[in-house]
């Protein structure tokens, strides 16, 4: 019997652990939201600098606009377009949902080839990296969300 009573208490000492570990991982960020709109904001596309070395053929064009950001609950929206043509990897520090509203592109990730039209949606895990292809111009809507480092670390654990 002591070796079931040292297993019930180190299953609720880890029960513990996690609901704390949760609460700390939300923190107030559950209650917090941004402002509600009172007007329509306009936000404009800029070029968008992207890391030399991930270009792997073409001369594609980046240009950006982030729509919002919300830093109490660690997400950015935004929209973006590539002109190409060209193929490019892409390095996710985030969560990324994409919603393609554009053109078309194939992406190469996680051993798969996803092929994208206008209305189609996509999502991409923080750490992973992808490689795109444009052959002429993409537009798409994104939603970046840091998942949080319990999150990270639960997928790290079970290699998800």
């Amino acid at each position: 019997m002591p070796i079931l009573n040292k297993a019930i208490a180190v299953s609720v000492a880890l029960n513990i652990a996690l609901v704390g570990a949760l609460v700390y991982e939300l923190g107030d960020d559950a209650t917090h939201a941004p402002p509600a709109s009172v007007e329509a904001l306009k936000r404009e596309m800029r070029p968008m600098q992207v890391n030399p070395a991930w270009i792997k053929s073409g001369t594609p064009r980046f240009m950006a606009a982030e729509t919002s950001h919300v830093n109490t609950v660690g997400v950015t929206t935004g929209l973006w377009s590539c002109d190409g043509p060209g193929t490019f990897e892409w390095t996710y520090g985030t969560d990324e949902t994409i919603h393609l509203l554009e053109g078309a592109v194939e992406i190469d990730y996680l051993g798969k080839t996803l092929k994208l039209g206008p209305g189609d949606t996509a999502f991409f895990r923080a750490g992973t990296k992808a490689t795109w292809t444009v052959r002429e111009r993409a537009y798409k809507s994104f939603i970046l969300h840091d998942p949080g480092r319990l999150a990270r670390l639960y997928r790290r654990v079970l290699g998800v």
